[in-house]
């Protein structure tokens, strides 16, 4: 298997995803395109076939808060958060913990030092 790093854009209907919701928003964000289930599966309408799995690795725009940095390998491989805004970084989570993408989760609701995200709150 080969992999190869690409930068895509992709369009999706918000409305069904998240509507306008702030915490549906990062839900799908953080969780779905990134995280624990970002991965995505990349099918073509030329060859009509699953081409791969896309790996969610950073949002680059679109007012995202957090973005789920990755590193290291097999057991000891980590996530860790960043904020996009104020450049914040949060606590390395290491894979060996069972708990690595909760507490991300629970650092992210946590994290709200810089005005940037006291104004998004409401």
């Amino acid at each position: 298997m080969k992999k190869v790093r690409m930068i895509i854009e992709l369009e999706y209907d918000d409305e069904i995803m998240h509507d306008d919701n702030h915490d549906g928003r990062d839900w799908f964000n953080n969780t779905i395109l990134l995280g624990k289930y970002g991965f995505l599966e990349l099918h073509s309408n030329e060859i009509g076939d699953r081409v791969g799995m896309v790996e969610g690795l950073e949002i680059l725009e679109d007012g995202n808060k957090f973005s789920l940095l990755k590193g290291g390998e097999g057991y000891e491989s980590f996530i860790q958060n960043r904020c996009n805004r104020c450049g914040w970084k949060g606590s390395i989570h290491y894979a060996h913990n069972d708990y690595q993408y909760s507490n991300c989760q629970e650092e992210r609701r946590n994290h709200y030092p810089c005005a940037t995200h006291k104004e998004s709150r409401k």
